[in-house]
């Protein structure tokens, strides 16, 4: 089987499981069944990303699902969806630092300068402060896998 991807993203995580799907639910993928993926993708990655860069990942994603034996697409599908849990386990926790930080002056420039979805990039001095403040912030961290 083809390697994944060498700027693997989100996205091709997302087009992967989503072209399995269309593949083995009922043996074959439409270009209906294409179309809809496209929105999926253009959904997941965010208005930011040009639809040139949109049919890139899905025909990556195509190639790579096409490339190896059903045995080898399972696998891969295996290891593909603990990466989008844990991608969007650290997108939710980043959040709720956000959600934290709004709650002191000391971050508010912070929260300006960043705005979101953009990661805080906190140091850990920083993160330190606000899970003094706000230990939930750990029990949340915990929780999602952190």
């Amino acid at each position: 089987m083809k390697k994944p991807p060498k700027d693997l993203t989100l996205g091709h995580a997302v087009a992967y499981i989503s072209l399995y799907f269309a593949r083995y639910n009922d043996g074959e993928s439409t270009t209906d069944e294409f179309h809809e993926i496209y929105k999926i993708l253009e959904h997941w990655m965010g208005t930011d990303t040009s639809k040139e860069d949109l049919h890139k990942i899905l025909i990556d994603a195509d190639e790579w699902l096409e490339s190896g034996s059903n045995l080898e697409r399972t696998v891969m599908l295996e290891s593909t969806i603990p990466m989008i849990e844990d991608h969007l386990l650290k997108e939710i926790y980043q959040d709720l630092i956000r959600i934290a930080a709004s709650n002191l002056e000391e971050f508010k420039e912070l929260l300006i300068e960043k705005p979101y979805p953009q990661e805080l990039g906190l140091s850990d001095e920083q993160l330190a402060v606000l899970t003094k403040k706000y230990p939930l912030l750990i029990k949340m961290n915990n929780r999602l896998g952190g």
